[in-house]
């Protein structure tokens, strides 16, 4: 592709409109750093399938669900199917020391015949309930 003026790429379609185009590139910068704090990776481990939970990593739990109450009602959903579940907060001294999400989980390992050591992308969505949207993985590796 030829440069002009020093600028390879294609000519923007709607003349004049470089500034809008600037400004949808950083706006699309800061959802994409805004949304990467909203999901985590989660294996189903033989511990974690065998008991019909979801350990939230801690990390993500200190930075969304810190201010949460012990335990607050919750749904896990995978593709068209919801669960109720619950979000259960463990503390130590004040300080959040681990996160899971359980009662419901097992039905949906159930329903959709999860497999242990199968990977999942879990979203987090603000609202009430609270939504943890699973996308599950062909291998942990994926």
């Amino acid at each position: 592709m030829a440069s002009r003026g020093g600028v390879c790429g294609r000519k923007p379609f709607v003349q004049g409109s470089r500034e809008t185009i600037a400004k949808t590139h950083a706006w699309l910068n800061d959802m994409e750093t805004y949304w990467e704090g909203m999901f985590f990776k989660f294996v189903f481990s033989k511990e974690y399938y065998d008991q019909g939970i979801i350990n939230v990593p801690l990390g993500f739990a200190k930075a969304h669900f810190g201010l949460f109450p012990k335990s607050t009602d919750v749904v896990v959903q995978l593709y068209d199917t919801r669960f109720d579940a619950q979000l259960k907060i463990n503390r130590r001294d004040e300080k959040l020391i681990q996160c899971l999400i359980k009662n419901g989980v097992d039905a949906a390992i159930d329903y959709y015949e999860i497999q242990i050591d199968e990977g999942a992308n879990i979203s987090y969505f603000h609202g009430n309930p609270i939504v943890f949207d699973v996308t599950l993985q062909l291998s942990a590796d994926s």
